[in-house]
């Protein structure tokens, strides 16, 4: 039981590290607090649908998107046992580089 305590406060951790460093880019906005391991965000600049489009196409991540008070945000689920805070960083830099030059690949 001790296993699965310390796996699931490291995803809480790792969920937390992401609202940061949504709090911390000013072309990220937050849509909500998150209550769970599921953070919800908006990306100035570009739709979400498209975000999760162009991440899945360079094969840089695999993130869905949902509708969040009428409005469709990217939705981050903190959930891979694997996952380290370099790899959201990465993932936050790729999502910040489309949506600044929507037409470059990464």
């Amino acid at each position: 039981e001790a296993g699965w305590a310390a796996r699931l406060d490291r995803q809480f951790a790792l969920a937390r590290h992401a609202l940061e460093r949504i709090e911390r880019e000013p072309r990220l906005h937050l849509t909500q607090p998150p209550a769970s391991l599921t953070i919800c965000f908006e990306v100035e600049g570009m739709g979400a649908p498209e975000v999760c489009a162009r991440l899945h196409e360079e094969g840089a991540a695999l993130l869905g998107y949902g509708v969040v008070r009428g409005r469709k945000v990217v939705r981050l689920v903190t959930v891979n046992p694997d996952m380290r805070e370099a790899d959201l960083d990465r993932l936050f830099d790729d999502i910040l580089a489309l949506a600044a030059i929507p037409s470059v690949r990464i």
